[in-house]
Formats: C-alpha cells, sequence, structure tokens
C-alpha cells in the first residue's frame, strides 16, 4: 500500500505553495545585484557592526561575510541581525557560529590531513578549540551585506546560488 501523498500546499502557507521555480530561479541574479550593492556593515569602535549610525536590521534574507572586499561565507535567517550576531559571539558553540567553525575546520585539517573528527571530537580538541576561537575573533572584524527576502524557499535557493556565484570557500552544505 502507498503511503498518502502531501499535497504541496499543506504544512506551508499558500504564498509558498503558488511559487513558480522558473520564476524564482529568474530572480537570483537581481538578488546578487542587490547583495553586491549593499553598503557594508562594518565594526566601529565598540564592536558592533554598523554602517553609519545604523545597526543590521531585523529582517529576514541572506547575508554575506566579507574580509577586504572578498565574500567569505554566505548564510540565512528570518533575523539576520541575531543571526549575524550568532556568528560574532565569542560564546557561540560550533552550531551558532558556523562560520567560524568552518574556518578552524579547514586550519585544523590542513594541520591534521589524515585526522577526519567528527564536531564533538573537534569542539573537545584544545588545539581546535583555539582555532576556533580565533576564527571567532577574526569573524568579528568583518562586514556583513545583506539582501532582504522574506520567503524561506528564495533564501534557501539563493543562499546556495550566491555560494556559487561569489565562490565563498567557508560554506559547507553538509548536514551535521
Amino acid at each position: 500500500m502507498q503511503p498518502a501523498r502531501v499535497s504541496a500546499s499543506e504544512g506551508m502557507g499558500n504564498e509558498m505553495a503558488k511559487l513558480d521555480f522558473c520564476e524564482v530561479v529568474g530572480e537570483m541574479p537581481t538578488y546578487l545585484g542587490e547583495l553586491e550593492d549593499c553598503a557594508p556593515f562594518c565594526v566601529n569602535e565598540s564592536d558592533h557592526l554598523r554602517r553609519g549610525g545604523a545597526a543590521l536590521p531585523k529582517v529576514a534574507g541572506v547575508y554575506c561575510f566579507y574580509e577586504n572586499g572578498d565574500p567569505l561565507y554566505v548564510g540565512r535567517s528570518r533575523k539576520i541581525r541575531k543571526r549575524v550576531l550568532q556568528h560574532r559571539r565569542r560564546s557561540s558553540g560550533h552550531n551558532a557560529a558556523q562560520f567560524a567553525f568552518n574556518i578552524a575546520r579547514k586550519k585544523f585539517e590542513k594541520n591534521h590531513p589524515c585526522e577526519k573528527l567528527s564536531r564533538e571530537e573537534l569542539s573537545n580538541n584544545e588545539e581546535f578549540a583555539n582555532l576556533f576561537a580565533a576564527a571567532k575573533t577574526r569573524v568579528r572584524k568583518m562586514s556583513v551585506r545583506f539582501v532582504k527576502i522574506k520567503n524561506p524557499i528564495e533564501q534557501t535557493i539563493f543562499e546556495v546560488y550566491a555560494h556559487m556565484k561569489l565562490e565563498t570557500p567557508f560554506n559547507d552544505f553538509e548536514t551535521h
């Protein structure tokens, strides 16, 4: 007996069920232009991300960390300000500071090419812990740009699209 099929609109709002994939994909270059045209939010003397006097807004969308003008990591969130701050917080763990974790993991694996440790093993490794702390400090100094995208399906597609177009070296779409 076949399991019952779930309609495309069950479990998600009508707005998402009515999306046309080709139309959504067609918007990706526009979103990329908006991201690249966004004036960066930079770290000020108080260690806060600001653009002029404005703080990073509390909006849904896709953000990108930049270092010396180079895009390094793309992420998405329903609350960009909160998510970016999680990446920058000294106390954030490997799930909250995914970007810094990826930086530290690449460096650790470069020094230990034969060691493929799990996330838990890495988190308990003293050398990795030092690399992770240094990576969070590095991330705190980076600028951030964003594009407002309310729809989570569009966010998801754009996150991958932006990563591929910008060639961000620290994105990792592995599940954990």
